[in-house]
């Protein structure tokens, strides 16, 4: 695979011995036809290398998670919970949820910002419970997939996984 975004990434994986959690391509080019999307090429190169699991994000301090298998049902959960919580109409265009906790904190990207996009967060509790300060609870949380998710890599500590 020739990496352009996450060679750290798959160095980082090497060093620490983790295995069998990248996703065929296939499947990644599968989900991208049944969507009627292309995903960045950033977010196929972290699929590609660790999309069935990846600690660092799956065992954060916020219990997200985004393995592939879940991704479509969490898509769709969300837009749901945009629909309950009234939030509809917060986010103005086409989205991809990446990472997901109790269906009501999400991380997602947008499919038209580029190959390394921005992640973007919302807590919807938080922000239906709290109109003080809506943009603490829906905001740019990286500059790039790439930053995103080299942060848990460097808050993660690997050795409790072993």
């Amino acid at each position: 695979m020739n990496l352009q975004y996450f060679q750290n990434l798959n160095d980082y994986l090497i060093k620490n011995k983790w295995q069998n959690s990248n996703v065929d391509p296939s499947l990644i080019n599968g989900l991208e036809l049944k969507i009627k999307k292309s995903f960045p090429k950033a977010y196929k190169e972290f699929l590609e290398l660790t999309g069935m699991h990846f600690y660092p994000l799956h065992n954060s301090n916020t219990a997200l998670g985004g393995a592939f298998d879940f991704l479509e049902s969490a898509n769709a959960d969300a837009l749901e919970q945009l629909e309950d919580y009234g939030l509809k109409n917060l986010i103005n265009k086409e989205f991809w949820v990446i990472a997901e906790s109790d269906g009501v904190y999400i991380h997602y990207i947008f499919f038209d910002e580029g190959e390394n996009p921005p992640v973007y967060g919302l807590d919807m509790e938080g922000y239906t419970d709290d109109n003080s300060d809506p943009k603490r609870y829906h905001k740019k949380i990286a500059n790039s997939f790439t930053e995103y998710v080299e942060s848990f890599i460097n808050q993660y500590n690997h050795t409790s996984d072993k």
